[in-house]
């Protein structure tokens, strides 16, 4: 074959390489920054509330069954039963679930707050614009673009991620001195398509990965009915179990100290 020919093949590989790769890093960028909140959104209204409240009352009855140890070692040794004392011991104790209890109560508060307000067209905009940029100012797209033009994508990157339209345009605005695309030299056609290609292999492994990471694991859950309400009453069928067992540790302390007092 010719090299002119062979050059015009590569050529024509680095463009559907190019379209490819930017096909997928735009619908991996739209699953991670908004897909994914909407998502989680919807797995933790159906799903994440009854998780939450599940630990919650474990971490109770962890916390309650201690007092009861702590109580009755101070009862059976005559020593000064100092119940404020006791919930400090045991707020040392527990402060590692207390942590990761708050944080997960404050992730849940974070995920139903989200609320995609934007209308179907403004999101077909905004698609665009940052299609563009990416086509302009990606680095697997784009080898060899200066600093200065990687913090200028990462504040249009910022920008879609937030829906902020505004930001996105002038981010592109500025963009617009890049050539989109530009004439790749003959010596370098094959490792350009090579590097295209790597870039794409990479990317499609980070789109399984993200996959099968969450929210994107609850997916088919969220998608059956029957499954999501057996869940559902799998988890409440949890709660109202650990429900009693608190009610009975409770009611156990409750008439040690009463007995003490008395």
């Amino acid at each position: 074959m010719p090299n002119s020919a062979k050059a015009e093949e590569l050529r024509t590989q680095i463009a559907e390489l190019r379209k490819n790769l930017t096909d997928l890093i735009i619908e991996v960028d739209c699953t991670i920054f908004h897909k994914s909140k909407a998502l989680e959104k919807e797995y933790m209204e159906h799903v994440g509330q009854l998780e939450l409240q599940s630990f919650s009352v474990q971490y109770k009855i962890l916390r309650t069954k201690r007092k009861l140890e702590l109580v009755e070692d101070l009862i059976e040794n005559n020593r000064v039963l100092d119940l404020e004392f006791i919930d400090k011991v045991i707020d040392v104790d527990f402060e590692e679930y207390e942590n990761l209890l708050k944080e997960q109560t404050n992730l849940l508060k974070l995920s139903l707050s989200y609320a995609d307000k934007s209308r179907k067209n403004e999101d077909e905009g905004l698609s665009a614009d940052y299609r563009q940029l990416v086509s302009l100012l990606h680095p697997d797209l784009n080898a060899g673009l200066d600093e200065e033009a990687g913090l200028l994508f990462r504040e249009g990157v910022s920008a879609y991620a937030k829906k902020d339209r505004q930001t996105l345009r002038a981010a592109l605005d500025k963009a617009a001195s890049y050539a989109e695309g530009s004439p790749v030299p003959a010596d370098a056609l094959k490792e350009t398509r090579n590097l295209l290609s790597k870039a794409l292999a990479d990317l499609r492994e980070q789109q399984s990965l993200l996959d099968k990471s969450f929210p994107f694991s609850s997916a088919h859950l969220l998608e059956d009915a029957d499954q999501l309400a057996a869940k559902r009453c799998e988890l409440q069928g949890h709660i109202a179990y650990y429900e009693s067992h608190l009610a009975r540790y409770e009611a156990q302390l409750k008439e040690l100290l009463l007995r003490k007092l008395n």
